[in-house]
């Protein structure tokens, strides 16, 4: 599918669950979709990506690369917003938690043609929700946070499982039965239900725009890519190929991820800012990531 046909695809995604989104009694089938991705189409995109992708010192050596890039963005997004009065704590857990699953995995495979290049990332998010709950835990006087790094279990176990066929050799093996090719058809065409979230995101947007939008902004979109960037030159090594910086760099651009939800719930934080934050931001992070191939063209 070229360029064009693929980005013609999201729209359409996007405005079928914009659409959708204004029917009364689809909730349920939002959150069947939801749990379908969490549960079932990312742990196996994982699981496929991690199985056939680069050798495995690039491999641990990228997820190394991703947490150190994330937990720094963490650390300034806390400190930055301890600057500010009221809601800091949102946006300090705004800024540290990026989509580097729902968003990330679906903007690579369509805009890169793989999703290789965004599982760094992706792994390096489980460790990056357990620190920042931990500092919820020390701030905060609510147990209980942690049933939220329980939740990403099922996307650890299916790194762990990929890195120990491949030890074992087995990879090949698994990978060339046709059940496994048909079922990873499947996970694509699912990955691509993603983008009618999307949809019903922005559908779900009107509330007034408040100014702390723009600092989760600037954490995500000016402080994240130029900390990645500082990151890799810092430590000068030589990545697999132009496509796994360029998916570290889309991955450097994601929104604040869908967990801050259920995390804003637990810990009493601004739930309103969290819904508009994701809502906002998560086109504009769609749009940029599907500019910069179309950048690097010119």
């Amino acid at each position: 599918m070229k360029l064009v046909e693929k980005y013609i695809t999201i729209l359409l995604l996007t405005a079928i669950g914009y659409a959708l989104k204004r029917c009364q009694g689809l909730e349920r089938v939002w959150h069947g979709v939801s749990l379908i991705l969490f549960y079932f189409s990312i742990p196996l995109t994982i699981f496929f990506s991690t199985a056939e992708m680069l050798e495995i010192d690039t491999l641990l050596l990228a997820i190394l690369l991703a947490f150190i890039h994330m937990v720094c963005v963490m650390a300034i997004s806390f400190v930055l917003a301890a600057k500010l009065r009221g809601v800091w704590i949102t946006i300090a857990v705004l800024g540290s938690l990026p989509n580097s699953l729902f968003l990330a995995l679906p903007l690579s495979e369509v805009v890169l043609n793989n999703v290789h290049s965004v599982i760094p990332h992706a792994i390096a998010f489980n460790g990056v929700l357990i620190l920042t709950i931990a500092i919820l835990e020390r701030f905060i006087d609510r147990r209980g946070g942690y049933n939220s790094v329980i939740r990403t279990l099922p996307y650890l176990l299916a790194f762990v499982l990929a890195m120990i066929l491949r030890y074992l050799e087995l990879t090949s093996q698994i990978l060339s039965l046709e059940v496994v090719t048909m079922v990873r058809h499947v996970v694509e065409l699912v990955n691509l239900s993603a983008f009618m979230l999307l949809g019903a995101e922005l559908e779900a947007i009107k509330a007034v725009l408040r100014k702390e939008i723009v600092y989760v902004a600037i954490l995500r979109y000016l402080v994240s890519p130029a900390t990645l960037m500082a990151v890799l030159s810092i430590f000068p090594i030589s990545l697999a190929s132009q496509t796994l910086i360029l998916g570290m760099v889309i991955q450097s651009l994601m929104p604040p991820a869908i967990m801050c939800i259920p995390v804003s719930r637990l810990y009493n934080l601004d739930r309103e800012l969290v819904a508009l934050a994701i809502a906002i931001l998560t086109p504009i992070s769609t749009l940029i990531a599907m500019a910069i191939p179309i950048v690097i063209r010119l």
